[in-house]
């Protein structure tokens, strides 16, 4: 049986959900009159349910989404990653807590110490729909004679269950030292992303796009933007482009293929020609992305109404990119979901630059950026430094897990601006607190950063299945008969059985199972450089 789209999921999804049987679970002697219900007359049980250890990813939905949620989590489950929807109106209600973001906290909390798979939170929804906490905070940087403030979304909160967020008790969370230390900030349970759709439109535009991105055999999808504006300015520097932020990173962690394939769009003449790079322009941002660049990386300058200099909302609406992307920037403000950026004002409808860049139909499908002011030099490029390392170096493609590995390293990575790594960059403790607050991930914290070309595979199965403890072997192949190892094959019978493994060097793999419904099985292959693909076998 070959390959099937994944895009054909979603009215797979609909005809399950029409399909589902009443029998979830394994019946008894006395009741058991199809073989679908009966218990195996030898104790033999489906092993490694994740359905009995529990889901890698939550999504957190209010209830008017819940549905679309569904549809979502159910393909990310078919591309490996076991993913469940639950109702934040039915989690506050039956949690505890002072107000609805520590009553979150607080089943997070939960979830987290009761489930030994559980990696990723998603919070499938805007600042009105899903709890987030504030954070005051502020901070003088010298060089600039500035004096920062900020009342922002931490995401921290989430992603960091057990530090003391008011330690002190007096009130006020998030105080340095006062509530919990850097080190304790450092360390996250879980890998958080924010997803802020408000409406099955906005959902279906960041679904559409989602789908595009992993099915893209496009060469480009792991081809780099590199963007910047100046960074900034002073007596002492002069005009400092953030191209100067963007090159050491670029020189230490990235691939060969994609040093070879990057285009770099800066804004002083010193960087042009320094980086061999182009003068960016409005027109060129544009270009570029319609030609397709799926890694883009930026230095420089952004507020709630833009992404950076040349990129406000009006310009985000006139993109065309039918190769969506993911974005990283140290950019102030637009990633901000709450809040206008004037004195951290109740947005009213008003979104951000950022969740624009997510919810429109073209842009991108994941945002690392800034809840408030970035402290570039000081703190948001070493972020991005760190990140990068995780994803280039260490292997951490995921875009949650690389977030967090980027914002517990930040200051500990040897990190080179223009020679002055040890003074004019220097991470202090104000600086890297700031930052650990305002960083945000707007994204699917699960999916994966397409770091090379993909290619499609075959899935040889049976057709069909039939009732009792049974064991099914799958082949997956490369369009050219070869096997493929270390696959991830997902075996997937909603509400009954999910199950997970690799495929071993000669491109099998096989599951053992018991049933407990008439449904179909569907088994998802993907991972590393594979086009995600599925197939169906019939219950018979």
């Amino acid at each position: 049986m070959k390959l099937k789209p994944i895009y054909s999921f979603s009215i797979l999804f609909s005809f399950l959900l029409f399909i589902s049987c009443d029998s979830s679970s394994s019946g008894n002697e006395e009741s058991c009159n199809s073989p679908w219900i009966c218990s195996d007359e030898q104790g033999r049980e489906t092993e490694n349910n994740y359905y009995d250890q529990g889901a890698e990813m939550l999504i957190i939905s209010p209830q008017s989404m819940v549905e679309v949620w569904e549809e979502y989590a159910y393909e990310r489950s078919l591309t490996g990653v076991f993913t469940q929807v639950r109702a934040v109106e039915t989690i506050l209600e039956q949690s505890e807590g002072d107000d609805a973001a520590a009553k979150l906290r607080n089943y997070l909390l939960e979830q987290y110490e009761t489930n030994e798979n559980l990696r990723f939170i998603l919070l499938g929804g805007d600042a009105d729909d899903i709890p987030y906490r504030r954070v005051p905070n502020e901070i003088d940087v010298s060089l600039l004679g500035e004096h920062y403030q900020s009342n922002a979304p931490s995401q921290l909160y989430f992603s960091n269950l057990y530090a003391n967020w008011d330690g002190d008790q007096d009130g006020i969370g998030g105080e340095l030292n006062e509530d919990f230390s850097l080190e304790d900030a450092r360390n996250n349970q879980l890998a958080v992303g924010r997803l802020p759709m408000e409406t099955p439109n906005e959902f279906n535009n960041y679904f559409h796009k989602y789908k595009r991105y992993l099915q893209s055999t496009e060469e480009n999808i792991y081809y780099p933007l590199l963007f910047s504006d100046i960074a900034f300015t002073s007596d002492f520097t002069g005009a400092i482009d953030g191209a100067e932020g963007i090159e050491p990173t670029v020189t230490a962690f990235f691939p060969e293929r994609m040093k070879d394939n990057a285009r770099r769009l800066y804004v002083t003449d010193d960087a042009i020609e320094k980086y061999d790079a182009e003068k960016i322009t409005y027109q060129k941002i544009r270009q570029t992305l319609n030609e397709g660049y799926g890694f883009l990386f930026h230095n420089g300058h952004g507020s709630h109404n833009s992404l950076a200099s040349l990129i406000d909302k009006d310009v985000i609406r006139t993109f065309n990119n039918q190769l969506p992307n993911i974005l990283l920037s140290c950019a102030c403000l637009a990633g901000n979901f709450a809040d206008m950026d004037e004195g951290f004002q109740l947005q009213d409808n008003d979104d951000s630059a950022g969740e624009i860049y997510l919810t429109d139909f073209y842009g991108g499908i994941a945002y690392a950026g800034s809840t408030a002011v970035g402290l570039g030099p000081w703190g948001g490029s070493q972020f991005l430094h760190a990140m990068s390392k995780a994803v280039f170096e260490e292997g951490l493609t995921s875009l949650g897990e690389a977030f967090n590995y980027g914002r517990a390293n930040l200051a500990s990575i040897d990190y080179d601006i223009m020679g002055s790594s040890s003074g004019l960059v220097e991470i202090t403790d104000e600086r890297e607190w700031w930052t650990q607050h305002v960083l945000v991930l707007l994204g699917d914290p699960s999916l994966r950063i397409r770091t090379e070309q993909a290619r499609e595979v075959e899935i040889i199965l049976p057709e069909t299945y039939t009732a009792g403890y049974q064991t099914i072997e799958i082949q997956v192949n490369d369009l050219e008969g070869q096997p493929v190892s270390d696959a991830v094959v997902s075996f997937y019978k909603f509400n009954d059985i999910y199950l997970k493994s690799t495929t071993d060097q000669d491109g099998k793999v096989s599951f053992s199972f018991i049933p407990y419904s008439l449904k179909y099985i569907e088994v998802g292959v993907s991972g590393g450089d594979i086009i995600p693909t599925s197939a169906v076998i019939i219950a018979q």
